[in-house]
C-alpha cells in the first residue's frame, strides 16, 4: 500500500471518528439541556456538581484522535516524499549498478586485449626486428594492403616481399590478390 492510498484510509477513519464523537458531544448536550428543563432550570445534579463544568473526556479524546488522524493524512497525501525519494534512490542505483556492470565488462575485456597483446608480444620475441615490425602493422590493421605495408614499416619493396614470402611460407600470413596490389592477413597462429 502506498502513502497515498494509506493516507486517503486515515482521512475518511478521521472524519468518521469525528462524527462519531461530534453525534457524542451533540448527545451529550441534549441531555444535559434535558436535565435542566426537568430540573426547573438548574444544571447541578445531586452530588452538587454543574453538568456544564464536568469535562466530557471521551468526547475530547475523540476530537484529539480525529484531529491527528487528519493531520497525519494531511501530511502522507501532500507533504511526505518519502515514496518520491525512495522510488529516485532505487532509479539511481539501478544507473549505478548498469554502470558497474559496464565497467566491469570493460574491465574485463582490457584484461583479455592485454592478455592476447602479451601473448602477441611473446610470440613476436622469436622473429627478428624488420619482421617483428612487419607483423606488427599486420596486427594493427588486418587486411593491409601491401602497398600500405611498405609506408608503414619503411622498408624497400623488395625487402618487404622477400620477408612476406617467408612468413607465408611459414604459414604466419597468408596473402589474397586485390586488384593490383594484395592484402595480407595473420594467420590465427595464437
Amino acid at each position: 500500500m502506498n502513502q497515498k492510498q494509506l493516507g486517503t484510509i486515515m482521512f475518511i477513519f478521521s472524519i468518521l471518528i469525528g462524527v462519531l464523537f461530534s453525534l457524542h458531544y451533540w448527545q451529550n448536550q441534549k441531555d444535559i439541556a434535558e436535565f435542566m428543563r426537568l430540573s426547573n432550570g438548574t444544571c447541578f445534579n445531586e452530588q452538587g456538581e454543574c453538568l456544564h463544568a464536568k469535562l466530557d473526556y471521551v468526547g475530547i479524546a475523540g476530537f484529539a484522535l480525529s484531529l491527528l488522524l487528519f493531520s497525519l493524512s494531511m501530511y502522507l497525501l501532500f507533504f511526505d516524499k518519502t515514496e518520491r525519494l525512495l522510488e529516485q534512490q532505487q532509479k539511481d542505483l539501478h544507473e549505478h549498478h548498469k554502470e558497474a556492470t559496464t565497467i566491469l565488462k570493460k574491465a574485463e575485456e582490457l584484461k583479455q586485449t592485454d592478455h592476447k597483446k602479451e601473448k602477441f608480444n611473446a610470440f613476436l620475441e622469436a622473429f627478428d626486428e624488420k619482421k617483428r615490425i612487419i607483423l606488427r602493422a599486420i596486427d594493427d590493421q588486418e587486411g593491409i594492403q601491401q602497398s600500405t605495408l611498405r609506408y608503414r614499416t619503411g622498408l624497400s619493396k623488395t625487402d618487404l616481399s622477400l620477408l612476406l614470402k617467408e612468413l607465408e611460407e611459414k604459414n604466419i600470413i597468408s596473402r589474397h590478390d586485390f586488384g593490383k596490389t594484395k592484402k595480407v592477413y595473420l594467420k590465427k597462429i595464437l
